[in-house]
């Protein structure tokens, strides 16, 4: 993959070491580093990311679509570099190398831990995530954004039908939802959100269809594909795993993390208050 993107130019690999970090049901992530025969070149580090997985129910894979057109546009750290990439239509298999962040970021936080965030995902790190999806809205907005690999906007969009089963809940999932806030919500909340729970899928439908002011998003934007950094200070929050990108409204994107915006504003304190509640409406999210 290395010598059919130009990377390797002069050089050759001579060893691999392969050390596993992560398997899903549809996708295997390790650590690979690399033996030069040359040396380490300035231009490919020693140790990067391996990423296979599966794709479905779209012509290309999106990932490596997705890697092409931002390769030049590395967003100041906010994505990882791609070195490499391969895909096989026949198999439904593709293939990408990436850069190696595992020394400097946490690369699987603890979601079950219900006080993770406090230490790890603190309100510096959102505030990063918020900033690189806009970066990244930015770059992908409209009809003159850059477009994304092989891939027509056309073939981004989603169809009614699924934006209709991601977009609508039953009475009883509402009910569920509210429930977990209790008394810390008045009844006139409770209300709204009922209200607006019933109309949203109309309406995100028809903004959808009608293609205005679209943009690239992620579409499953939770804790577990954001690489935290050890040291906000020092480095940025990465938004990983680029899989199901699409066409779609870009504050879906911000929904999940801008909750924890609330738990450092000095209006926010006390038992009822919102930084309980967005860190509940988290919680909830990461279930």
């Amino acid at each position: 993959m290395l010598a059919e993107c130009g990377r390797l130019k002069n050089a050759g690999v001579k060893s691999i070491s392969i050390d596993q970090l992560r398997e899903t049901d549809s996708s295997c992530i390790a650590v690979l580093t690399l033996f030069y025969s040359s040396g380490v070149l300035d231009m490919i580090p020693a140790h990067l990311f391996v990423k296979s997985a599966e794709w479905h129910g779209t012509k290309h894979a999106l990932e490596v679509d997705f890697y092409q057109p931002v390769g030049p546009l590395i967003l100041d750290g906010i994505l990882l570099e791609c070195y490499g990439f391969r895909s096989s239509v026949d198999s439904g298999i593709y293939c990408i190398l990436l850069e190696d962040k595992s020394q400097t970021h946490i690369l699987s936080p603890n979601l079950d831990d219900i006080g993770w965030y406090k230490s790890e995902y603190e309100s510096k790190i959102v505030g990063q995530l918020v900033d690189g999806f806009a970066d990244v809205h930015s770059l992908f907005w409209g009809v003159r954004g850059v477009e994304l690999g092989n891939s027509t906007p056309d073939e981004l969009l989603l169809d009614e039908e699924m934006i209709r089963g991601e977009s609508t809940f039953t009475s009883s999932e509402v009910s569920l939802f509210l429930d977990r806030f209790g008394d810390r919500l008045g009844s006139k909340f409770h209300n709204i959100f009922r209200e607006v729970s019933e109309v949203y899928p109309d309406l995100i439908v028809d903004r959808i269809m009608d293609r205005s002011n679209l943009t690239l998003t992620h579409r499953d934007p939770h804790p577990g594909t954001v690489l935290v950094p050890k040291l906000p200070e020092k480095n940025r929050a990465v938004i990983v795993d680029w899989a199901n990108c699409c066409r779609g409204v870009g504050v879906h994107d911000l929904a999940t993390h801008i909750p924890l915006l609330a738990p450092n504003c000095p209006q926010c304190n006390g038992s009822g208050s919102l930084a309980q509640i967005s860190r509940q409406a988290l919680l909830v999210r990461c279930e």
